[in-house]
């Protein structure tokens, strides 16, 4: 009975990994396309940014590159709403001072 309970959570969990693979895909096609047309659409990118953010469960390098990227476009032509975005996801990911710095591609 808990081997089938395992099983069934163990397969919900892939099945949720496997969704946000494909979401973080669009995702990164939405930041290069943003990128590419070098659109300045505040919203729309705000979209974006904040889908970024609610994705789990998939490589977070992957996730980080994505939103690094992004982050670094915004600066080019606002430096406040990249910084916002960029705060909101060191507080989200907790992560380490080290992280903090902007790569700068």
């Amino acid at each position: 009975m808990e081997d089938d309970k395992y099983k069934e959570l163990k397969e919900a969990i892939k099945q949720v990994r496997e969704l946000n693979i494909e979401q973080l895909l669009r995702l990164t096609n939405m930041v290069d396309d943003i990128i590419n047309s070098n659109n300045t659409d505040e919203k729309y990118i705000s979209f974006v940014f904040d889908h970024l953010l609610s994705i789990s469960f998939v490589d977070f390098n992957l996730l980080k590159e994505v939103y690094i990227k992004l982050v670094n476009y915004v600066r080019l032509f606002n430096k406040e709403l990249a910084d916002a975005y960029w705060n909101f996801f060191i507080e989200d990911f907790e992560l380490d001072e080290e992280i903090k710095v902007l790569d700068k591609k």
